[in-house]
């Protein structure tokens, strides 16, 4: 996971001097906050750190499922 952090942010960083960037970052952000969410849900027994990264992990897919919808919806005017 730790390439993967490294990935996104590099993506997300660019999408701030390049607004063509910013859907691909978000859908980036969506597919791996997604799949850490669920990785997290997936073990049984999690600690209070653990617990932390779950909630913060689903609530970051959230809002970026909000974006890419929103955004989506208004890119296809």
């Amino acid at each position: 996971m730790g390439f993967a952090n490294i990935a996104i942010a590099t993506i997300a960083t660019v999408s701030i001097f390049s607004v063509t960037w910013i859907m691909p970052s978000a859908i980036a952000g969506w597919v791996f906050y997604g799949c850490a969410g669920v990785s997290h849900l997936a073990r049984g027994k999690r600690n209070a750190l653990e617990n932390t990264a779950l909630v913060s992990d689903l609530f970051l897919f959230a809002v970026l499922s909000v974006y890419i919808i929103v955004e989506g919806v208004s890119l296809s005017r």
